[in-house]
Parts: structure tokens; C-alpha cells; sequence
């Protein structure tokens, strides 16, 4: 029985960063010295996007703008920009948004009756993935598309209505992580080329694999794997999907995993088991020095770390 509740209590983690109104986005790997985080929290009364320093002090609002969502920061590779969703209304499709790194200057890259969701940054800032859908009622897929928001590309097709999710550039800019359930079961991580072509799987198991995080070196790959503990993990394997290795435990809920810029620590958001606050953590690469970093009692998930080149 605590297998099967702490896996709908993972599923609905999951299933909370996979939605418009939450959604990760955690996985900047550019290399480059540590920043400030990035993250959304519902502490204003809607989300918003809040940076914070990597001890946790200095939270700002970089998105002041009531009635308003915003939501799933992602850092540009010269830590000057963020890429975000903005969903304007509770009945609006969400957006691609990107704004300057004090919250200034916002460009609206889409404009579609149908939902894009989960930005990432190519390595050199040109290009952006994000997960869209090609038409009302389509299922997503992963899309590409300029950093001005012109010349979209689909990149990944399949037959079905599965999901492919959780877009994640390689910091050589070669291939593209994602997740996707096309094989049927669970979702799974899967790799592609930046182009679309040359997709292969990465993992075969009968866990829940989501939103994938390259190391900023490209050698490995952090994620959160429900339940081989009973509880949602963050788990980190080699490039190729082998060797993977549990960085957390059975005494919390850990997932949307996010690297430091220089390798050394992961970002992550985790509640209790069982319910209650979700918080922003950081831990050492190794899975030590686990520390909470926000206290506030709204949601503050979906962390995201600037690179300082």
C-alpha cells in the first residue's frame, strides 16, 4: 500500500511539472561559474518568477504583473536573459516569454491558440525547444524555434497521443534530451540530435524517468525516477543511460533537478512525504549537504540556475 500512495503522491509531482500552471524547466547545463536561481512561486497570490541567490537570501520578483502566471524560468547561456511561460488569463493558452535578467525588457515569442510550454536555450542563445502542440487537440511534441520566437521547427512526430515532454539541449548543442511514453508504460528519457533525427532511448525500465538535466560537462544526466524507493528520487546516470545512481531518499518527494553551472551542485524542488510545503533545495552533486532554501508556505518549485561566463 505505501508503494502505491507514494506513487500517486510522485505521479502528481510529476503531473504538477508537466502542467502550464507548474511545470519544471530546471535544466540549464551551460557551463560557466554559479548565479543566482531562478524560480516560480505562488507567494503573491499567483505565480511569479522570483531569483534568489544560491544560499537562498536576496529573493526579487522579477515578474510583477497581477492576474497573471508566470512560470518555468530558464537561463539563457550568457545569463543575461530567461526564458519563460506567461499564461494570461485562466482561460488563455500559455506563452513563450523571454525577459531580461532583472525582469526588464519582455519579448513575447508566441502567439497561438494552443498551449507551448518548457522552453531551453540552445548552448550559443540562438534557438529555444519547448514543448507545443502542431494543432488544437494535437499531443505534444518537442518544437524549435529562433530566439526572436521566428522559424519554428517540429522535431519530434509518433502516432498516439503521448506526450513527449521536458526538452533538454545538450550544452554542445548536438543533441536534445526529452521524455515520452511512446513506447507504451511509463515515460521514458530518450535522446535525439538537435535536428529531430536520430532518435534513441535511454532508459527501459518500470519507473517513471522525467525531466531530464545535462551535467554542464555533457557526460551525465540528472532526473527524477519514481518509485524505486517508494518515493519520487532524484537519480543521476551516465550520458548513455547507464550506471544510474539515487542522489535522495525515502524522506521527501525530490524532482525537477537543475545543475550548477560549474558542475559542483543540483537545484531541485521537494515536499515531504505525504504532503505539505514545496520548497527549493540545493545538494552537492554527490547527494550531501541537502539544504532547504525557500521556507514560504506557497508553492516555490521549477529552479533554474544562471550561468556567469
Amino acid at each position: 500500500m505505501r508503494r502505491a500512495t507514494s506513487t500517486l503522491v510522485a505521479l502528481a509531482a510529476v503531473a504538477l511539472a508537466l502542467v502550464p500552471v507548474g511545470g519544471p524547466v530546471a535544466r540549464a547545463a551551460f557551463p560557466g561559474a554559479n548565479g543566482l536561481i531562478a524560480f516560480r512561486t505562488d507567494r503573491d497570490g499567483d505565480a511569479e518568477i522570483y531569483s534568489m541567490d544560491a544560499g537562498g537570501g536576496a529573493q526579487t520578483n522579477l515578474t510583477t504583473q497581477p492576474g497573471e502566471e508566470d512560470l518555468q524560468p530558464a537561463w539563457s547561456p550568457d545569463g543575461a536573459r530567461i526564458a519563460y511561460v506567461r499564461k494570461a488569463t485562466p482561460t488563455a493558452a500559455p506563452d513563450l516569454f523571454v525577459m531580461g535578467d532583472d525582469g526588464r525588457g519582455r519579448t513575447r515569442l508566441t502567439r497561438t491558440p494552443t498551449a507551448e510550454r518548457e522552453p531551453a536555450w540552445s548552448p550559443d542563445g540562438t534557438m529555444i525547444v519547448f514543448v507545443g502542440r502542431a494543432g488544437t487537440g494535437e499531443p505534444f511534441r518537442i518544437f524549435r524555434v529562433n530566439g526572436d520566437g521566428t522559424g519554428p521547427v517540429q522535431l519530434t512526430w509518433g502516432s498516439g497521443d503521448h506526450a513527449d515532454a521536458s526538452p533538454a539541449w545538450s550544452p554542445d548543442g548536438t543533441r536534445i534530451l526529452f521524455t515520452s511514453a511512446r513506447a507504451g508504460g511509463f515515460p521514458e528519457v530518450y535522446v535525439m540530435n538537435a535536428d529531430g533525427t536520430g532518435r534513441t532511448r535511454l532508459t527501459r525500465n518500470a519507473e517513471i524517468d522525467a525531466n531530464p538535466a545535462w551535467s554542464p560537462d555533457g557526460t551525465r544526466f540528472a532526473i527524477e525516477r519514481c518509485c524505486v524507493s517508494g518515493t519520487s528520487d532524484i537519480w543521476v546516470l551516465n550520458a548513455d543511460g547507464s550506471g544510474g545512481v539515487p542522489l535522495t531518499g525515502v524522506g521527501g518527494e525530490e524532482f525537477q533537478p537543475a545543475w550548477s553551472p560549474d558542475g559542483t551542485m543540483i537545484a531541485y524542488s521537494a515536499f515531504p512525504v505525504g504532503g505539505g510545503n514545496v520548497d527549493v533545495y540545493v545538494m552537492n552533486a554527490d547527494g550531501s549537504g541537502q539544504t532547504r532554501l525557500t521556507t514560504d508556505p506557497a508553492l516555490d518549485l521549477s529552479p533554474d540556475w544562471q550561468p556567469v561566463p
